[in-house]
């Protein structure tokens, strides 16, 4: 068997993911991959699946956004983006603190102090 077989007989916690519905953010599951950070934006960027669709799930998060891990944790490169709508931020925010030691994200808007979310910066919208 290959490592590749053996990751994929394996059972690998799901992603929790967050998106919009009716104003709120509403956590889904989606399929997880062990040692795949990335894969949890991947899912989020994609938007909601046609299940979600057709329960009025969206996503405010644009497709192209780009997104990273260095040394301190979860960057958001936001620079190239009209400024972030709050429930993407939202959706940034609480969808990293699903993720084991990540407690926020960073956006790199183009200042010299770029501005960290939490999730608990986002009372209003869970």
């Amino acid at each position: 068997m290959t490592g590749r077989d053996e990751l994929a007989d394996r059972e690998h916690p799901p992603n929790t993911l967050y998106l919009v519905r009716e104003g709120r953010l509403v956590p889904v599951r989606r399929p997880g991959v062990e040692d795949d950070r990335l894969l949890v934006f991947r899912q989020l960027r994609s938007g909601p699946t046609e299940e979600e669709r057709n329960r009025g799930m969206t996503s405010a998060v644009p497709e192209a956004l780009k997104v990273g891990f260095d040394e301190a944790g979860v960057r958001v490169d936001a620079s190239g983006e009209r400024p972030l709508p709050r429930p993407a931020l939202a959706q940034l925010a609480c969808t990293v603190t699903t993720l084991p030691g990540v407690k926020g994200i960073e956006v790199a808007d183009g200042t010299p102090d770029p501005p960290a979310y939490t999730c608990a910066d986002f009372p209003d919208l869970r």
